[in-house]
């Protein structure tokens, strides 16, 4: 699909809405369900075109990301998805003793 057709396809709802989603198979929950914070690699047989399952709020998540074509990102525009991806991981056992870290001098 071209970029173009993929931008309409993403945001002109081509009479399709959310009642006409296809359901998982059972083989698809239990793959899931192994794997799940991980997207899911599935194949078309017919075309052997290649798709990635992933959760509606990951997919939410990654929409948000900007598309900067040809420049470079200001790397502080991630900061904020950058803190909420590891939001749990900063609150872990033991990380308060890296409230009271204090980097070592430089020598003089």
């Amino acid at each position: 699909m071209n970029k173009v057709a993929l931008r309409c396809f993403q945001t002109c709802n081509v009479g399709y809405n959310s009642d006409m989603a296809p359901k998982l198979s059972d083989e698809q929950r239990q793959a899931l369900a192994r794997r799940p914070d991980a997207p899911l690699e599935v194949e078309d047989p017919e075309t052997h075109g290649k798709y990635a399952l992933v959760r509606m709020d990951v997919y939410e998540q990654m929409q948000k990301v900007p598309s900067y074509g040809d420049t470079s990102p200001d790397p502080r525009e991630f900061y904020p998805a950058f803190l909420d991806a590891v939001k749990n991981d900063l609150d872990a056992p033991g990380m308060e003793e890296y409230d009271n870290y204090k980097p070592p001098q430089a020598e003089t």
